[in-house]
């Protein structure tokens, strides 16, 4: 077949109403006309691009293109996703040993953890701007550790280079 669908998946999108026949013959088998196969191109189209099945038949009929904009976002947040997890991977592969702590930390649980020993947000902060000092490697290193997002990281290194100028500048 031209678009590589099996027969139950032809008599599913005709079950739900996504691509029904135009015209049946003496002996009931269906016949899909050019605009048919058109609508089915349609359809292979939006599914490549992860569209679900309903959605796909709303915009059958009447075409929204904030569909491909939520689409788009929702691509980007699980490449951001996916992302965190490959610095994840690479950092236990280049440190086998943090295998284990990989799942114990977050930056949100570190967070809690100095505050429960009272760290401040201003000595939190001190402490960024001392590991950046040290060395900006390993500070990107911890951040992407803690499963900071690339966006998430360089946000928070610019707070930090911006507290270290503040101070060099007092």
């Amino acid at each position: 077949m031209k678009f590589g669908l099996s027969r139950s998946t032809l008599l599913y999108y005709d079950k739900i109403g996504l691509l029904k026949p135009s015209e049946r013959s003496g002996a009931n088998y269906r016949h899909y006309t050019d605009v048919d196969v058109q609508t089915l191109e349609k359809i292979c189209l939006y599914r490549k691009t992860g569209v679900g099945l309903q959605r796909i038949k709303e915009l059958l009929t009447a075409p929204d293109h904030s569909v491909w904009e939520d689409r788009l976002i929702q691509i980007n947040a699980e490449i951001e996703s996916l992302r965190i997890q490959q610095n994840m991977i690479l950092e236990i592969l280049d440190h086998p040993e943090t295998e284990g702590l990989a799942t114990l930390f977050t930056a949100d649980r570190f967070s809690r953890l100095l505050q429960s020993i009272g760290w401040t947000h201003r000595e939190m902060q001190q402490f960024h701007v001392k590991l950046e000092q040290s060395s900006s490697n390993e500070h990107r290193s911890f951040l992407r550790f803690l499963g900071l997002s690339d966006h998430e990281t360089q946000k928070l290194i610019t707070t930090t280079k911006d507290a270290i100028n503040q101070s060099l500048a007092i």
